[in-house]
């Protein structure tokens, strides 16, 4: 993989870090928010817990990209970036570029969302 190339998409990934703190920490007040809010209707109960529900899911969504955009770093770190983590095999730019802290090439990602069709990018 060219350098280049790596060198840029360290910079996307850790701008996707940053965007991912600025957005988990908007999400954590914006829960405390619901959760400490006086509640004066039963309708408003049943909002808030949608809403506390729907908030916690997107927490646990983005920092779960987070935990995988952080272990990309990692790997380049390690230079271990840009290979698939079940074949071994080099994963192709344009994944990388559409989805910077994938693990696995095109066909190890299809085998295992159990050939749902994409768009070829290996």
């Amino acid at each position: 993989m060219r350098n280049r190339f790596k060198k840029s998409m360290q910079k996307k990934l850790v701008s996707m870090e940053k965007e991912l703190l600025r957005s988990l920490e908007a999400q954590q007040s914006e829960y405390q928010e619901l959760t400490l809010a006086d509640r004066t209707e039963e309708t408003d109960d049943a909002t808030v817990r949608n809403e506390e529900r729907a908030l916690s899911a997107l927490l646990h969504h983005e920092e779960r990209r987070l935990t995988r955009v952080r272990s990309a770093l990692g790997r380049l770190v390690a230079g271990h970036y840009g290979i698939c983590a079940d074949c071994g095999n080099p994963i192709g730019e344009d994944r990388l570029k559409a989805q910077p802290e994938t693990i696995f090439c095109y066909g190890c990602a299809k085998k295992r969302q159990g050939n749902i069709r994409a768009p070829h990018l290996s």
